[in-house]
């Protein structure tokens, strides 16, 4: 069992997630690639930031690190849809690649097949999050809370079509960027 994963550290965190982002809430657990690494957990929200939306964070990624002395993130997502599968879609990478890589910002992960069914979106590109805090005026930025005296900070979880995978492996995240799109539809049409 990892040390870290306490049940008192999940109450703080999810008594913090609570807190700012109001709403109703799931919690679904995903099956994580190593045991002894500790529970991953998705905990969905639906309607925020707004009617329509669902947002998802990840519990279980600041857990672990590819570099064991860094445990400092967890991932989240935020599409414009009520089904919580979106929610998942971070804590299913949590589980499959907690340990062997870290979640950068700029990072691009490709999966084999789409993340929900309903959608064609089958990659993930990493930048910063959609603020979904209900006090937006004094929190700019997604700041997460401090847990075992390391503060934890979100990284966004984008979905993406394969060829803007493609498009970004061979430039770069900003580049892509450039180029538009919302990036919270979960059907919209590739950018490239």
């Amino acid at each position: 069992m990892n040390p870290y994963d306490t049940d008192v550290r999940l109450v703080w965190y999810l008594d913090f997630l609570h807190t700012r982002a109001g709403g109703g809430y799931e919690i679904f657990s995903v099956q994580p690639r190593e045991e002894s690494d500790g529970r991953v957990l998705a905990v969905a929200y639906r309607d925020v930031p707004e009617r329509g939306y669902v947002t998802g964070f990840t519990y279980g990624a600041s857990l672990v690190s590819a570099n064991r002395d860094v445990r400092h993130r967890e991932l989240t997502i935020t599409m414009r849809s009520t089904d919580t599968e979106w929610a998942r879609v971070p804590a299913a990478l949590v589980a499959a690649f907690r340990g062997m890589r870290e979640f950068n910002f700029g990072n691009v992960i490709g999966h084999v097949r789409p993340y929900v069914d309903h959608s064609p979106m089958s990659s993930v590109f990493l930048v910063n999050p959609v603020n979904v805090w209900r006090d937006r005026e004094s929190e700019s930025r997604l700041n997460g809370p401090i847990l075992d005296g390391v503060k934890v900070g979100f990284v966004g979880v984008y979905p993406i079509h394969r060829s803007e995978f493609e498009y970004i492996r061979a430039n770069k995240v900003k580049d892509f960027l450039t180029l538009g799109g919302d990036f919270m539809d979960p059907l919209r049409a590739p950018v490239v």
